[in-house]
């Protein structure tokens, strides 16, 4: 059992510098993290981590950052059937974020996340909290032969005054792309509750300039994503790209926003194939989008 508990330090003004606490850290500065023929395995932990002021919190950290050569990969796989990982990560004071899994690379990251239990909570006072965090700046999230697998995890991610997260996949490069897997693997199997007192919650957000493809399915979202601001189930972005995706849910999706927008599925891109939809989704605006009249909402709910 682990509780990474950070340092604070005050600056000459008074206020904290931002401080580091979290479970488990591997870093590289100058190779990568693992190799295709020996991942990194990282299971059967129990992770209880706690930021006080001004301590950026997570419970597993990884970091492949070498942007001055070749490398910079993550071969990792975290948890997997019967042996995933017990996260809790909390953050009580002054603006920092709160991870359960982060993972940053200036390359390609390959691996497996599952059966990681986060139910305890990822949660904090103020700014963004992220169950799963995978971003790269100038590689991919999986590839066609080796395609990324998240399944099985349990997230309950919740913050008073920042945006939260269930799973967060970022592919920032020139043409990054993120693979999922096919039937069978992907974002697959994965129970949200994903909750924002004063911004937005999503359960899945995922971005790429270039290619976004794979499965993403039968995941539960039942137990709510629920923002002020804006809501999404799935929200899967390619900008400059494309996406041939299978994107369904076998399980009920409730999804609720005050001020602004809620949808159980938000899809941005040239979509080339893939399948959509075949979900039971129980969407709530509490309040009308920016210009719209109440019949424009009737008209909207009805159509939706």
């Amino acid at each position: 059992r682990s509780r990474g508990l950070g340092d604070v330090y005050k600056r000459q003004d008074g206020f904290p510098s931002q401080m580091l606490a979290y479970g488990m850290y591997l870093s590289t500065a100058s190779g990568n993290i693992g190799s295709d023929s020996d991942y990194v395995n990282i299971h059967n932990n129990t992770l209880d981590v706690y930021g006080h002021t001004g301590v950026v919190t997570a419970g597993i950290r990884l970091s492949s950052n070498n942007s001055s050569g070749p490398g910079g990969n993550i071969y990792c796989n975290i948890g997997e059937t019967g042996t995933g990982n017990t996260i809790t990560a909390t953050s009580t004071s002054v603006p920092t974020n709160t991870y359960g899994i982060w993972e940053f690379a200036t390359g390609d990251i390959f691996g497996t996340i599952s059966e990681n239990d986060m139910s305890g909570g990822i949660t904090s006072v103020w700014d963004t909290n992220y169950g799963i965090l995978l971003r790269t700046n100038g590689g991919d999230i999986g590839t066609s032969i080796s395609p990324m697998n998240i399944s099985g995890n349990t997230f309950n991610i919740a913050s008073t005054n920042g945006s939260t997260y269930g799973i967060f996949l970022s592919a920032e490069g020139g043409a990054s792309d993120i693979y999922l897997g096919g039937a069978g693997y992907g974002i697959i199997n994965n129970v949200f509750s994903v909750s924002s007192d004063n911004l937005n919650a999503y359960g899945l957000y995922c971005y790429a300039k270039g290619i976004i493809s794979g499965n993403i399915s039968a995941n539960d979202m039942s137990g709510g994503i629920s923002g002020e601001d804006y809501a999404y189930g799935i929200y899967v972005n390619a900008p400059d790209g494309t996406i041939s995706a299978d994107i369904w849910n076998s399980h009920s999706v409730t999804i609720s926003a005050t001020t602004l927008d809620a949808a159980g599925m938000f899809i941005m891109g040239d979509v080339i194939s893939g399948t959509y939809g075949d979900t039971s989704y129980a969407v709530s605006y509490t309040h009308l989008r920016a210009h719209e009249t109440v019949l424009d909402l009737v008209c909207r709910l009805l159509l939706e």
